[in-house]
């Protein structure tokens, strides 16, 4: 059995075919009382769109939406770990390559604009893999 990932949020707007969310993220130390005082808290607001509801939302309404935490662990792949394994493995091929380290360097930085490319046109399937719904 799946785990699911809960977050709080409040209805930000409302179109015919789906829904837009607004969750805040809050990093582990956002939340400390002095967090005033400290320059690392972070807290963002993100939208996130649900095309599954039932009609009774309006906007400013308190939501609580869930995904699988499978969708988690996804998302730490094509955020971090493929990004990092084509740079790594790109400077350690390239070095060998070129025998310089700045153009080895700057060709690791490189790779990553076709992928993030690639991410930007596979969005839609994206969407369809990452799937949040609002929990009753």
């Amino acid at each position: 059995m799946s785990k699911t990932i809960e977050h709080a949020g409040i209805v930000h707007r409302i179109y015919a075919d789906h829904i837009e969310v607004m969750i805040i993220q809050n990093s582990a130390c956002a939340a400390c009382h002095a967090k005033k005082a400290c320059t690392a808290s972070d807290m963002a607001e993100k939208i996130i769109e649900i095309d599954t509801y039932n009609g009774n939302l309006k906007v400013g309404d308190n939501v609580t939406i869930a995904g699988s935490s499978s969708m988690g662990w996804q998302a730490v792949g094509f955020a971090f770990v493929i990004p990092f394994i084509l740079m790594m493995s790109t400077l350690i091929f390239s070095i060998d390559y070129f025998e310089d380290e700045l153009k080895a360097g700057i060709l690791s930085l490189l790779v990553l604009i076709p992928y993030y490319i690639i991410l930007f046109f596979l969005r839609k399937n994206m969407k369809q893999r990452f799937v949040f719904s609002i929990k009753e």
